[in-house]
């Protein structure tokens, strides 16, 4: 499927959370892309910007400031896509994408990034193991928790669900990517007023 670098696809909207997902082509600027995803998100100011954390962490802001809060957002990208996530102000939310392809790589780190528990069954096949890899990346993004050891962050039983992460719950799905070299996920924090 191919999709122009300014327009995306939305590949998830619960009624709370949307994630947009757009090709990257090179030469085409990542901040371009990420910018045409969010203004197509009806949450989103219509002047807004996207700043970062110290740590690196993205945000909305709106140039001038601005008394509505404004949505959480969280922003991955791998060599040809760009995925956005939007949820409500007070929300974290994470959202990862890689590359299929990986495998030598990702079963090399393996023991760094899952917990002996987990590392018998996702590390089974290459497409386990990157699930767990977004999973783990879009918690860790989700939980707003910078040095958080990724072998301490838990997966949920058959790859989407929930988990519990440090006193709090997160939901998780793994997105079905229009990119077929791709996986997405999701993860963000999970309440009665969020819950999918």
């Amino acid at each position: 499927m191919t999709h122009n670098p300014c327009q995306g696809a939305l590949l998830a909207d619960n009624g709370h959370v949307r994630v947009y997902a757009a090709s990257l082509r090179p030469g085409v600027p990542t901040a371009h892309v990420v910018a045409r995803l969010l203004e197509a998100d009806p949450a989103v100011p219509a002047r807004f910007g996207v700043a970062h954390t110290p740590e690196g962490i993205p945000f909305l802001e709106v140039p001038g400031g601005g008394d509505d809060p404004l949505p959480s957002i969280s922003v991955s990208h791998s060599r040809s896509l760009v995925a956005v996530a939007v949820a409500p102000s007070g929300c974290p939310v994470g959202v990862d994408a890689e590359t299929t392809g990986r495998d030598r790589q990702l079963r090399r780190v393996a023991p760094r990034f899952l917990s002996g528990a987990q590392l018998p069954r996702w590390s089974a096949d290459p497409a386990m193991l990157l699930r767990a890899w977004t999973l783990k990346e879009a918690l860790y993004k989700a939980a707003l928790t910078p040095g958080l050891p990724m072998d301490e962050i838990p997966l949920p039983e058959e790859g989407e669900g929930s988990v519990e992460l440090r006193g709090r719950r997160y939901a998780t799905a793994v997105l079905p990517s229009p990119y077929a070299d791709n996986v997405i996920s999701l993860a963000y924090l999970a309440d009665s007023s969020f819950n999918v």
